[in-house]
């Protein structure tokens, strides 16, 4: 399934393509990784980040400074994610990286 999505994305362009084989690799050391590392909810949002990259990839005027706006989305799906897990209390960083990342999100 993962093959026909990344071949799908490679007809569209070869940079949409290439950013595909980049949110495939997330997803994959993510899966593979998740419950070992304390870095997972990281991971889950850099994936969440490339999902938006490539959509912008596809549109009309391209990835510029405006769709990094999947950066903040990546910070507060992290932030979310350590919330979940109920690490996110003993470490003030992890709190102030959901609200800003959800602060950014809603500004763009």
């Amino acid at each position: 399934m993962a093959r026909l999505g990344v071949l799908s994305l490679v007809a569209v362009s070869k940079t949409t393509g290439v950013l595909a084989l980049a949110l495939l690799l997330c997803i994959i050391i993510y899966d593979a990784t998740h419950k070992v590392i304390t870095a997972s909810p990281w991971l889950m949002g850099v994936c969440r980040f490339w999902v938006y990259v490539i959509a912008a990839s596809v549109s009309l005027w391209g990835v510029n400074a405006g769709h990094l706006c999947g950066a903040a989305l990546g910070f507060y799906v992290a932030g979310l994610s350590y919330m979940a897990r109920g690490k996110v209390y003993a470490d003030p960083f992890l709190t102030g990286t959901c609200s800003t990342g959800y602060a950014v999100f809603w500004r763009c």
